[in-house]
């Protein structure tokens, strides 16, 4: 966490939408209040002096003669142009790169994830039960070495990391994978046992109690326009069976709801730019 996404860090932490020991070199991730970061990046572009506009979609690169000049973007005044010196594809994809004719390779080998926040859950109670784990509980994954090393994390910095993928290789979770009453495949979505689990102490949920960040839905949606809705609409009812799963199974997730589900797709791989050689 260096330079920009420092910055950003750093601010969490002062504003209280972090932990402070965030940067605990025991503590593998960075686990921030995703809404009180919305409101951070609002103050920050003002800062700067950077006019947003909601509602709007860049659309399509404006091109003369084989340079780009800017962008058309459609909103609720209709199509228009925005012309630039210089012009910066932030959308993940490479959307408007993608129109100018260059060359691009696609790839869709990665996943693609749709995260959530269940509250409120007895973080304390689900601890106490991951030490009971010892034995079973992943080793060496997502930088955690072990179950004493989630437990301390919590207790001692008031951070919980469930190592991303640790469901796969958590006997606890599998039992239930093999006897059908949990599903980690569901037509294209896989790996629903990921079971990724981030918070703070003080992350608070709609019902004011602790919230936690679940990472354990995956699919390959593409980068069509069907394919890519296919995916939004799939992912509100993956996180609804794995929510179920928690609540029904995992101790200290007996009263948890979803709160919150992502608003976009978490892309691991999609276009790719063919640089210079």
């Amino acid at each position: 966490l260096r330079g920009f996404p420092g910055e950003v860090a750093d601010r969490l932490i002062a504003a209280g939408a972090a932990s402070p020991h965030a940067r605990h070199p025991e503590v593998p991730g960075f686990t921030f209040d995703a809404e009180r970061l919305k409101l951070l990046l609002i103050e920050m572009c003002r800062e700067a002096g950077v006019q947003v506009l909601t509602h709007a979609v860049a659309a399509r690169p404006l091109m003369v003669e084989g340079s780009v000049r800017g962008c058309f973007v459609e909103g609720k005044s209709g199509r228009q142009a925005i012309l630039a010196r210089n012009t910066v594809d932030a959308t993940g994809e490479a959307e408007l790169i993608a129109q100018t004719g260059g060359t691009i390779m696609e790839t869709f080998n990665g996943s693609a994830s749709t995260l959530f926040e269940m509250g409120p859950v007895d973080v304390d109670g689900f601890v106490d039960f991951i030490e009971t784990q010892r034995d079973s509980f992943p080793k060496g994954m997502d930088w955690i070495r072990n179950a004493d090393q989630v437990a301390a994390n919590w207790r001692e910095r008031g951070v919980l990391f469930m190592p991303h993928g640790g469901g796969r290789k958590w006997e606890y979770v599998q039992q239930f994978v093999r006897s059908g009453e949990f599903a980690s495949k569901i037509g294209d979505a896989f790996d629903l046992d990921a079971l990724g689990m981030y918070a703070f102490r003080g992350l608070h949920t709609a019902a004011d109690g602790q919230g936690v960040y679940i990472n354990s839905n995956f699919q390959r949606p593409g980068l069509t326009t069907h394919g890519l809705a296919s995916y939004e609409l799939d992912a509100q009812r993956l996180c609804d069976h794995v929510a179920v799963f928690l609540r029904r199974r995992m101790p200290g997730f007996a009263k948890a709801q979803i709160t919150q589900i992502g608003a976009g797709v978490g892309y691991r791989a999609s276009r790719k730019i063919a640089g210079r050689v």
